[in-house]
């Protein structure tokens, strides 16, 4: 044999070897930093996108995220456009019955209300708030005790706590009291828990003036 031909060869082979190596190496490097890259780009949006969906739960203009990678962040993008299209569905059903809520509130002839555990007006109807001349205190959260006298917020209250705590209705509740000597007021009252989940959330009360049936 020709030894010298056979390091010629051997060495041929190496410097292949290595270039090969090099090639390869550098593209993995090169495919592994667009993939890097790409994943890291759909993760950015991802959690800019919630966060600001976190900020403001309204704004859903920029939906659903476009899926600009092909692996799983690209899966958790998917699941997250699904997510925020479940919550607009939802979304647009609360607003529908808070606007038949709303609706009702305003337009009943009647009187409703909504207390809280310390016995404040959460909300009330615009009918409420007229019909005893009570629309500024009833509208800044004041309690019973803030508008009616002590006999009267007493046994309202009264019936408001054991509301709250057997979640049972109380029903033609009368309640009458003087704001001005010889000016009698009364106030026929059902109350009725108000549930979320299966804990009493508020008390809701519808009221009729019964004064001049009295």
């Amino acid at each position: 044999p020709n030894p010298s031909q056979d390091r010629h060869d051997l060495g041929s082979l190496v410097r292949i070897t290595v270039l090969w190596a090099l090639f390869v190496l550098a593209a993995c490097t090169i495919i592994a930093a667009l993939l890097a890259q790409s994943t890291s780009r759909q993760l950015e949006l991802l959690i800019r996108t919630a966060g600001h969906l976190g900020q403001n739960p309204e704004d859903t203009a920029g939906f659903p995220l476009p899926v600009i990678s092909g692996n799983e962040v690209a899966d958790l993008t998917e699941a997250f456009n699904r997510m925020v299209a479940s919550m607009q569905e939802q979304r647009s059903g609360l607003n529908e019955t808070l606007a038949l809520l709303d609706s009702m509130l305003a337009n009943a002839p009647i009187g409703f209300a909504f207390f809280d555990r310390k016995f404040r007006f959460v909300r009330v109807n615009q009918f409420l708030a007229d019909m005893n001349g009570y629309a500024f205190a009833l509208r800044n959260g004041r309690t019973v005790a803030g508008i009616l006298p002590p006999a009267a917020a007493q046994r309202l209250e009264q019936c408001i706590e054991s509301v709250f705590d057997s979640g049972h209705p109380v029903r033609n509740l009368d309640i009458a009291w003087e704001p001005e000597p010889g000016r009698p007021r009364s106030w026929l009252v059902h109350l009725y828990p108000v549930h979320t989940g299966s804990s009493t959330r508020w008390v809701g009360a519808i009221l009729v003036d019964s004064t001049e049936q009295r």
